[in-house]
This record gives structure tokens, sequence and C-alpha cells, in this order.
């Protein structure tokens, strides 16, 4: 950890790497993961909150919205370029979208929903003055109702039952 090139305390360097070593990263990717996550923190900083508790957060993340639940250098990239895009383009917070994330998460096994989706609709909806709690759990009712009433959706958006479920299954 020593070696990775960065203002970040060896401290905090430490906590991060303690952080992805629990999460089962074989040990010989912690330090090339510490160094992404390093990167991340630095680039977004405050935005997505204190370094060890914005690992905490992203590997949850990667863990909901990925089947095989593996932390990599790459899928860490993808979820900063999402944040940095959406948190200076608009109102957007890191730590908004990502505990919106984390609530909404709790579907993505029934819809298909992916990360930059959520994340696109959290900072919408931040966008538009809500609180995470409150935004989260109104995605999460929301999007549970459109997928187990479906006939009712289809009526209201003036397409048959079968035209829904197929924009559902192919575009969640």
């Amino acid at each position: 950890l020593k070696k990775i090139d960065t203002r970040t305390s060896l401290k905090d360097l430490v906590d991060i790497a303690d952080i992805i070593s629990k999460k089962g990263v074989p040990a010989q990717d912690i330090a090339a993961l510490t160094a992404e996550f390093d990167k991340l923190n630095v680039v977004l900083g405050p935005e997505i909150g204190k370094p060890a508790t914005a690992t905490a957060n992203i590997i949850k993340l990667i863990t909901i919205f990925n089947e095989d639940k593996k932390v990599t250098a790459e899928r860490i990239r993808e979820i900063g370029t999402e944040l940095f895009k959406l948190t200076t383009t608009g109102v957007a917070t890191g730590e908004f979208l990502v505990s919106f994330a984390e609530r909404v998460g709790a579907v993505r096994g029934i819809t298909g929903l992916t990360l930059p989706n959520v994340l696109a609709l959290g900072a919408a909806l931040q966008q538009l003055g809500q609180r995470n709690e409150v935004a989260g759990t109104a995605a999460v009712q929301l999007t549970t109702r459109l997928f187990t009433d479906v006939p009712k959706f289809a009526k209201a958006a003036k397409v048959s039952v079968d035209e829904f479920r197929q924009t559902l299954k192919d575009n969640p």
C-alpha cells in the first residue's frame, strides 16, 4: 500500500484495504483494488463520504447489481464514472445516489434494473427535491407494483399486457 502514489494517508489506505479484504477479495487483488478505490475517493472526494464508508457502500452496490458479486477494478471505475457524470451535471450528490441505489437494489432481482438506470433515476428524484429515504421507498413500491400488476399498468400505458410485459423484460 505504501507504493500507491496518492495524497491519501496510509491509515486511510489500510482502512480501505481492510474493508476490501473482508469482502472475500483474493489477497493478491487487494492492493490494486485499494488503488482503484483511492482514485475514486480522490476524484469524488467528500461527495461520496468518508473513504472507508464510501468503499463499503460501493462494494455493496457491486454485489447487489452483479450476479457474480465480484469486486473488480473495472466495476469500481464504471460506478465512479456514473457517479462523477451525475454529480457534475446536476444537483445530485454521490451520497444520495449511493444510498438510493442500495435501497432500490432490493428489487433488482425481480426487475432486472441496472445500476446506471437506478443511479439516473435517483439523480432525477434528487433534482426534484426528494430525500433519499422517501425516493428509495417510493421507487421500490412503484417498481414492485409495476411488475406485479402488469394488466393495470398496461391499461394505463394503453398497450396490450403482452406488449407491456415484453417492454419490462427487454428494458426494465
